[in-house]
């Protein structure tokens, strides 16, 4: 195992949860995960569960090497499961499955692949290192498979595995039974890093060994960009005007965030439908006011749960007046390439933080529309001193919004210059994550 960390043997580590190459901010997560082993010279592969191995294996990169759970656990697709009862059983039989090979390991050794043989079991087996409730992922609930955080722990100890919760943001409901779950879990793993300073406040009140808690940063702020060539050739094909008005605006909503502003005085589909006027409406003004050309430029385009930003854009699209003005980006492109191409926009407007993210990477300026519920924004924000221009979207007008960008735009070239001395700093914490992963491998199997 030495040799792995040093270098010359492949380091295998598995992300025991399900990461959707269709959402580019959490494809940004990854990536910038992978660059944090490149940089730090680690020849890892890395395995994750897919819901969608056919949309998956080829979005991945190489060193990703993509698990059909599905298939592995013979369980439904929990994201396209329409019925509580439906995810109930997904959650049982997962879980049964997991505890009878833990069990049966327990008992047999290796041999219990012969009685039971699956390549999740053996990955399992033959991995270096268990990651999870990586990104927002609930250190209780889970995501998709609802609690496999809690029987995952309990394997990767069985298989005398170490496992380390990787730069999570979280929350924790107030039910009892919910906190001792969460007491259970955050102490049975052997490393904790979080992303924001509200996570890390949280969970000290859980941990008895508070030492292997870390407050680092979020890894989609080392994710890689696209050559300057390939940018260009991106808003040729677009018919981006690029150099031809003063002011060049991204957009990327979505239809979760929407959906809040007015939810406390009518539906979700209403509440959507009023904030896409007044959307619209900011939109507009900025194109008078600022001479501005908008461009939609989806994160998001997840097939389920109405998760594509397309459809958001249309809708807004449709409802401005100067339309003459705004384009919407309908093809698909990949995480790499949104970062390179909001590099050259003067503005974001997002309510998707990963996005934010990886604008403000770039030194853009961006507000991010949100909820306070959605404490992942102002968390991430921060850091960077960006917090300040989180839009509050509950009862959002087009003059509110407006006047806030307005102010945003107005301060610019300090936004800027605040970016530029606080974005390497976040890459330094961002890496922090893989250092303390090396440095548990190292310290974990010299033990063993």
């Amino acid at each position: 195992m030495l040799d792995k960390v040093n270098n010359s043997e492949k380091i295998k580590i598995i992300i025991a949860e399900y990461v959707p190459t269709l959402n580019k901010g959490e494809l940004a997560i990854l990536l910038g995960i992978l660059r944090t082993f490149h940089i730090l010279g680690l020849n890892a592969e890395i395995y994750v569960f897919s819901f969608f191995p056919s949309i998956d294996n080829k979005r991945f990169p190489r060193e990703i090497k993509p698990i059909n759970i599905l298939s592995e656990l013979k369980i439904p697709n929990p994201l396209l499961a329409r019925k509580r009862v439906i995810n109930l059983k997904i959650a049982l039989s997962a879980a049964i499955q997991h505890m009878l090979f833990l069990i049966g390991y327990i008992l047999l050794g290796n041999k219990m692949l012969k009685i039971w043989n699956r390549s999740l079991w053996q990955i399992y087996i033959n991995t270096d290192i268990f990651i999870i409730c990586h990104d927002q992922v609930s250190i209780v609930y889970g995501f998709g498979i609802p609690f496999h955080p809690i029987y995952i722990s309990l394997l990767g100890r069985a298989l005398k595995k170490p496992i380390m919760i990787y730069a999570n943001g979280t929350s924790i409901s107030r039910s009892i039974i919910t906190k001792i779950l969460a007491t259970f879990v955050v102490n049975f793993v052997n490393l904790i890093t979080v992303r924001d300073l509200e996570s890390y406040l949280l969970l000290q009140r859980f941990l008895w060994d508070k030492n292997k808690l870390f407050f680092t940063y979020d890894p989609a702020v080392l994710a890689p960009s696209v050559s300057n060539k390939k940018i260009e050739e991106i808003i040729i094909t677009e018919g981006i005007p690029k150099n031809k008005y003063p002011l060049l605006v991204g957009v990327d909503l979505s239809f979760e965030i929407l959906s809040k502003a007015y939810a406390e005085k009518m539906s979700l589909k209403d509440s959507f439908r009023r904030a896409v006027v007044e959307i619209a409406g900011a939109l507009d003004n900025l194109v008078e006011e600022f001479n501005a050309y908008i461009v939609f430029i989806p994160h998001c385009i997840e097939p389920y749960h109405l998760r594509d930003d397309r459809l958001v854009a249309k809708a807004i699209y449709y409802a401005m007046k100067r339309k003459d003005r705004a384009k919407v980006i309908t093809r698909e492109y990949s995480a790499e390439e949104l970062k390179g191409l909001m590099s050259c926009f003067d503005l974001i407007i997002t309510s998707r933080v990963h996005a934010a993210l990886g604008a403000l990477s770039t030194c853009v300026p961006v507000c991010v529309i949100a909820h306070p519920s959605d404490r992942r924004a102002y968390g991430l924000l921060s850091v960077l001193n960006q917090d300040i221009w989180i839009f509050d979207v509950r009862n959002i007008s087009s003059e509110k919004l407006f006047n806030h960008i307005k102010k945003l735009i107005q301060s610019s070239g300090e936004i800027k210059n605040v970016l530029n001395m606080l974005v390497p700093h976040a890459r330094r914490r961002a890496l922090i994550n893989g250092i303390l992963l090396k440095k548990l491998l190292k310290e974990y199997y010299e033990k063993w």
